[in-house]
């Protein structure tokens, strides 16, 4: 066994000495591709609220996301709203999509996310925050949008965001397509999708 790994060891220092262009070639390729796959993980990470909180009190709709990379913030944060209607047509369906006008559509940046706030849901529940939540973002629109969802008619929400240090850019988006997705109250702060009314 030992002279077989003496014997295979030669044989490739013997190698590396005949073709070193070889050995140049694979090991930059090797590094190269180690540095883009560590460097495509570095994307935007988003989360959006799987239900939509109707305050009554103001008449509008909240849809909450959270920036959840402890590291860096994002930006160029744009958000769309639509309703989209399946219209059944002789072959098929065709998708009606229209927009639903948002208070604020564009942010230029959110803030990386507050690692305090990891377990938040556990440890601080209710309390009040202690420190900051600007990595939470809640955006507007007027009226109930239950009105807007019916059999064949749900709403998309889509958050398009850039990494800080990559400008790598993503597409997040929720589907809300029941009524039920609409919730009366508000959002709790944070690091968390709580409504409460």
């Amino acid at each position: 066994m030992t002279k077989l790994m003496i014997n295979m060891l030669a044989s490739l220092q013997l190698t590396i000495e005949q073709y070193p262009v070889l050995v140049s070639v694979f090991s930059g390729t090797v590094s190269s591709a180690i540095f883009l796959f560590v460097l495509s993980r570095l994307k935007p990470t988003v989360r959006i609220s799987n239900r939509i909180a109707f305050d009554s009190k103001k008449n509008r709709s909240l849809i909450k996301i959270i920036n959840k990379s402890p590291f860096y913030k994002i930006f160029d944060v744009s958000v769309s709203l639509y309703s989209i209607e399946l219209e059944q047509t002789l072959n098929g369906e065709n998708y009606k999509i229209d927009p639903i006008k948002m208070k604020l559509e564009y942010m230029k940046s959110v803030q990386r996310f507050n690692w305090r706030h990891y377990f938040q849901d556990v440890v601080c529940k209710e309390n009040r925050l202690q420190s900051r939540t600007d990595y939470a973002v809640i955006f507007v629109t007027d009226g109930d949008l239950r009105s807007v969802i019916a059999d064949h008619t749900y709403l998309r929400f889509e958050v398009y965001a850039k990494h800080t240090l990559t400008g790598f850019a993503k597409i997040f988006y929720t589907d809300y397509k029941h009524s039920g997705n609409v919730i009366d109250g508000t959002f709790l702060s944070g690091n968390t999708f709580v409504i409460k009314s």
